[in-house]
């Protein structure tokens, strides 16, 4: 999926980003919901991380491998959302809520696939040389998928 997305987010520099606050407090309406799974890496968590990708990269042998790895380092906060489980117009309202925070400038990619559909958010910077807060949203599946923080695009770029 992010060597489709590569030539799109080098095009999408200097778009006007959502508010990360907006999409935070969206993310914890949802969350308090009934029935949704809720998976939340704060800073904590991805400090963990973060820790075990650098204690694991002299392993790595995989130059691709290598960069996955190295791009995900810039990752502060993650959150997946699955509302599948609530009745539909509960779904209906997320998706649409979802929608409406999420500035349609700011659509990378749009990837349909039998009736599924995803589509990837990113915020590129003004000199193109990152790319924050990659926000992927399933309204057919009912997810959705945030990854805070800032990634080098050179470093996805060097991914094929």
């Amino acid at each position: 999926m992010l060597l489709i997305m590569m030539p799109l987010i080098g095009m999408a520099g200097g778009q006007q980003r959502t508010s990360n606050k907006e999409l935070e407090i969206l993310v914890n309406q949802i969350s308090r919901t009934q029935g949704v799974e809720v998976v939340k890496l704060g800073s904590l968590g991805t400090g963990l991380l973060r820790r075990a990708i650098k204690a694991g990269m002299d392993d790595v042998t995989d130059p691709q491998e290598k960069e996955m790895l190295k791009a995900l380092m810039g990752i502060k906060k993650i959150s997946v959302i699955d509302y599948s489980s609530c009745d539909e117009s509960l779904s209906s309202k997320f998706n649409r809520k979802i929608e409406k925070v999420l500035d349609p400038n700011n659509l990378l990619v749009d990837v349909k696939d039998d009736g599924d559909s995803m589509k990837i958010y990113g915020f590129v910077s003004e000199d193109e040389s990152t790319v924050k807060d990659f926000v992927l949203h399933s309204s057919s599946e009912n997810s959705l998928i945030c990854l805070f923080g800032t990634i080098s695009l050179n470093g996805l770029m060097d991914i094929r």
